[in-house]
């Protein structure tokens, strides 16, 4: 028997969203929400490659007697089809890697393909560049780093101030949380 062609393109996302609502509607304890509809949609966009294999999976999906993660549907697609959803998934990005390979390998790209690919560098407008204030060197910028004068980020009155304010609030903590300070 002849699979008709249009059951071997890729389930679109409103057929994924039809066998999810079909397996709602059979499959105790399914999920009602909107969003794990959504994430199961997804996993059954990893599971199946085409149309055929999402109606074939729907159709024995739905006799399952309870519901207990999307790992009962990977068991139903691996038990169908005779392979996990992660070795399909290595067996495409295996095939992928050989066709970037041979592409990769096959020919050179000529002068033309590579001078229709490569952008010309725009002129620059001498005028807008001596506008632009010229920027210290690394030495510059350290001498002058080095020569400024330092001054301390408080004072030795500011710290006292600071630490007697932070006292002054965990004796307040304390009293209103009832707990013992030492000093």
């Amino acid at each position: 028997m002849k699979i008709p062609t249009p059951l071997l393109e890729k389930p679109t996302s409103q057929d994924l969203l039809d066998a999810v609502e079909l397996m709602r509607e059979m499959i105790p304890f399914f999920p009602k929400s909107d969003k794990a509809g959504a994430l199961i949609a997804a996993a059954l966009r990893d599971i199946v490659e085409n149309k055929a294999q999402l109606d074939t999976l729907t159709t024995q999906a739905v006799r399952m007697r309870k519901w207990t993660g999307v790992a009962d549907l990977e068991e139903v697609q691996q038990r169908i089809f005779g392979e996990s959803w992660q070795e399909k998934h290595a067996r495409e990005t295996a095939a992928r890697i050989e066709q970037w390979k041979r592409e990769a390998t096959a020919r050179p790209p000529s002068e033309s393909e590579i001078s229709s690919a490569v952008k010309p560098i725009p002129a620059i407008d001498r005028k807008k560049l001596k506008r632009v204030k010229q920027l210290p060197s690394s030495r510059e910028a350290e001498r002058v780093i080095a020569t400024a004068p330092r001054k301390p980020a408080r004072t030795e009155a500011e710290r006292a101030r600071e630490l007697e304010k932070f006292q002054q609030q965990v004796a307040e903590y304390g009293k209103k949380h009832q707990i013992q300070t030492a000093g």
